[in-house]
């Protein structure tokens, strides 16, 4: 049993081989970012992660670490040189944000991040990158309805912490919108790609989501949360036009995938 659970353990790692590689192409700092990643060797945070081609991201957790792992070097969210029109729903610290601006150079970003101490963060990340221009950022959670909700403060780091529901008074109050509202709001009628990792409020907010509006966006890159059956919510985007184009599951009505307008 011991030995089995050492070959798993192994071939984990082997299947990781290719975010090392890329890794070890992007920074200098790769082994130790690698580290840190496998708990192997703890970093001392705050920390500044840099690329070969100088960007700059100021970390302060091992959570973040991870953020910029799955981002920079697993490439969890693919973006086109020639997308011009991003949405980033849960924007977190600014690193999806700052990989889609370098590898989209022309593309305008619309980012949201509704809690205060990771949107501090992301407003601090956007600076030192100079994106304030190209980024357009917003304090606010998106969900199913326009208003307030609590975040939960119980649970997680803070940018792994999500909405309660509706009617909660505890917790921390944040402004949330709507899916459609951006849109309208942002004379975006034509979205290349819009990358959502939103703790599980991407059910009510795809849902709630009329046909037309969702047709607006080309290509989805979506972190799907076990707080609802992931069916129903594929069923939506199924049913507005789009195909899945990817699906790599982390769990039962948990991972990440990508569709596009069909």
């Amino acid at each position: 049993m011991l030995r089995s659970s050492r070959m798993r353990r192994a071939v984990s790692h082997w299947r990781r081989l290719p975010e090392v590689l890329r890794a070890a192409s992007e920074t200098s700092q790769w082994l130790a970012l690698l580290l840190d990643y496998l708990h192997l060797r703890r970093l001392f945070f705050s920390y500044e992660f840099t690329t070969g081609s100088g960007d700059l991201l100021l970390l302060l957790t091992h959570h973040d670490l991870i953020t910029v792992w799955i981002i920079f070097f697993r490439h969890e969210y693919v973006v086109e040189e020639s997308d011009r029109t991003i949405l980033d729903l849960g924007a977190n610290i600014g690193a999806f944000s700052l990989f889609a601006s370098r590898e989209a150079p022309r593309a305008q970003i619309y980012a949201f991040e509704p809690f205060p101490r990771t949107l501090e963060q992301l407003r601090g990340n956007l600076a030192r990158n100079g994106l304030e221009s190209r980024v357009t950022l917003y304090a606010c959670a998106v969900t199913g309805a326009e208003g307030s909700r609590h975040i939960d403060l119980q649970s997680g780091p803070d940018q792994s912490r999500g909405l309660l529901e509706p009617g909660s008074d505890r917790g921390l109050p944040v402004q949330t919108t709507t899916l459609s509202q951006i849109l309208v709001e942002n004379a975006l009628t034509d979205v290349d790609l819009m990358k959502i990792d939103i703790e599980g409020s991407e059910h009510e907010a795809l849902c709630s989501t009329p046909s037309d509006m969702l047709r607006r966006i080309r290509r989805i890159a979506m972190e799907y949360h076990p707080t609802q059956p992931r069916e129903p919510l594929f069923g939506q985007l199924r049913r507005a036009g789009f195909a899945l184009t990817s699906d790599v599951p982390s769990g039962a009505d948990s991972g990440v995938a990508s569709f596009e307008r069909i």
